[in-house]
């Protein structure tokens, strides 16, 4: 094994992963006849996720280790973990317009943006474009 730290990175996010899909399955099933409902969209997210962790479990057991084994937590990387749960709470609780744009926000002062003007008009954009694109390509009212 290579890196510990790989190994128990993939194994958070994967937990993280089935703590999400637990939570978005309370969400409405899609209407009759829609092949996508309110939880398509993080449902997806939540499967990109569970493949990078797999990559990063399978990268730290099948490399060998050239050096000895250590483990750094990144404080960058575990907040981000922390504000992605965040969000998925604030997306159940107060719907996706409103939990998308303090993350948004928050992931880029996180990773190092500092204008708060721009961050803020990125985030409100970003939001409004990911949600008109969502609810008129394809047809999900999402929550």
């Amino acid at each position: 094994m290579k890196n510990v730290t790989d190994l128990l990175s993939g194994m958070t996010f994967l937990a993280l992963v089935f703590f999400g899909f637990s939570l978005t399955a309370s969400l409405p099933k899609p209407l009759p006849g829609a092949s996508f409902g309110p939880a398509s969209f993080p449902n997806l997210l939540l499967i990109l996720i569970a493949v990078g962790a797999c990559g990063l479990i399978g990268k730290a057991l099948l490399t060998k280790a050239s050096t000895a084994n250590s483990l750094y937590i990144s404080p960058q990387a575990f907040c981000f973990i922390l504000l992605f749960f965040a969000y998925l709470v604030g997306f159940l609780t107060f719907g996706f317009l409103i939990a998308t744009v303090p993350f948004l926000i928050g992931a880029q002062y996180l990773f190092g943006r500092r204008k708060i003007v721009g961050m803020c008009f990125t985030a409100v954009c970003g939001t409004a474009g990911i949600y008109t694109f969502i609810t008129l390509v394809f047809k999900v009212p999402l929550p």
